[in-house]
């Protein structure tokens, strides 16, 4: 049984809250739950006007899409459906981020949390990534991480930690 629960701001509303339930339908997952329970943590400027921490393995978000694109892929289109699983996580995660700004007309950047139940890890989503960074990210071992915070070091081109042992050991 695979389960994906999401927590959304207190101030989310019942049709963002379904909206987010049917973007995550199609990763195959056996139970949904979104609960608007979170307490917003803005950020000193006031920056985050809304939340969403999505709990679930991460293999699930990454590649529940999978089998929507075939599991009999040979290994010479392999590498172009890892690229599409990059693009399916950046659509859920615009999915959902449409749905949180629904009430303000307008696109304005809130936060996305991943947390994996898996790793431990939480993956910091920021709504305007590259599809290169998604791609990356489909690529990534959480489990080398462990439990801490990971993000896209713009930079670097890589998603990373202040652990940066963890951080080499992810892309081995």
């Amino acid at each position: 049984m695979t389960e994906i629960t999401v927590h959304l701001d207190t101030y989310a509303s019942e049709q963002e809250a379904q909206a987010i339930h049917e973007a995550l339908i199609p990763t195959g997952a056996t139970s949904i739950e979104v609960k608007r329970d979170y307490e917003r943590k803005a950020g000193a400027d006031g920056s985050l006007p809304w939340t969403i921490v999505i709990i679930a393995p991460f293999s699930l978000l990454a590649y529940g899409f999978f089998t929507q694109l075939g599991k009999n892929a040979a290994d010479r289109i392999y590498p172009i459906i890892e690229k599409e699983i990059g693009l399916k996580l950046k659509e859920l995660m615009k999915k959902m981020s449409d749905a949180r700004n629904q009430r303000y007309g307008m696109e304005i950047p809130g936060n996305i949390l991943l947390e994996d139940t898996i790793s431990g890890a939480t993956v910091v989503i920021d709504i305007s990534l590259s599809d290169s960074a998604y791609h990356a990210l489909s690529q990534v071992n959480l489990s080398s991480f462990g439990p801490t915070y990971v993000w896209y070091n713009h930079d670097t081109q890589e998603w990373t930690t202040t652990d940066r042992e963890n951080s080499r050991q992810a892309f081995s």
